[in-house]
């Protein structure tokens, strides 16, 4: 009894939580009609099939997933559908040659020309070009490569002691230390758009 008591919390726990996320999704949307229009100058048709997407392949996708659930198990396609909607951001990318930090339709460059580098021991080295010479951040890679945690941040050629007493070595420790108290990145696949 007291199993099938805990079993219906847990399940009106999950439907008053997918609710809560369904009207907050419902109150954004004419924000973000309005975001798309003033920032990217889209029009209403495309704005449409834009916020239009996500419904129309949730609404295609869901009998395979519930065949899907019958065959491996409801657990297992929960999982899956809770990583993958962990993918959606807010994220960092690269894009255009550029660390990019998104956060839904916004984003904001964060280094330009960066260049990613495999330097092996499951770690990867990006450079940004300073004044004088390179910004090099290397990340750990962990868990088959889906976690980049960040293991170094240092430039190359490395600043003198003067260089980092200035005013420029003071915003480039304040920049790293950010970057250092930053969450570890969860590496998601790359899209085609």
């Amino acid at each position: 009894m007291q199993h099938e008591k805990q079993r219906l919390n847990y399940v009106l726990f999950l439907v008053a939580g997918s609710g809560l996320v369904t009207i907050a999704r419902a109150t954004t949307l004419s924000f973000l009609a309005i975001k798309l229009q003033q920032s990217f100058g889209l029009g209403p048709a495309m704005i449409g099939a834009l916020l239009g997407i996500g419904p129309l392949v949730g609404a295609v996708a869901a009998p395979f997933a519930g065949s899907l659930s019958d065959r491996v198990g409801r657990k297992t396609v929960l999982t899956l559908t809770y990583i993958g909607t962990g993918c959606e951001g807010p994220f960092w990318a690269i894009r255009d040659g550029n660390f990019v930090a998104f956060d839904g339709a916004a984003y904001r460059v964060q280094m330009e020309n960066v260049t990613l580098e495999d330097i092996g021991s499951h770690r990867v080295s990006m450079s940004s070009p300073l004044p004088k010479g390179n910004l090099v951040t290397t990340f750990l890679l962990k868990h088959d490569d889906t976690v980049a945690i960040i293991e170094g941040i240092r430039p190359v050629p490395d600043f003198t002691p003067e260089q980092w007493a200035s005013a420029y070595g003071a915003q480039m420790r304040q920049a790293s230390e950010t970057l250092r108290a930053s969450p570890s990145l969860v590496l998601c696949p790359a899209s085609k758009s």
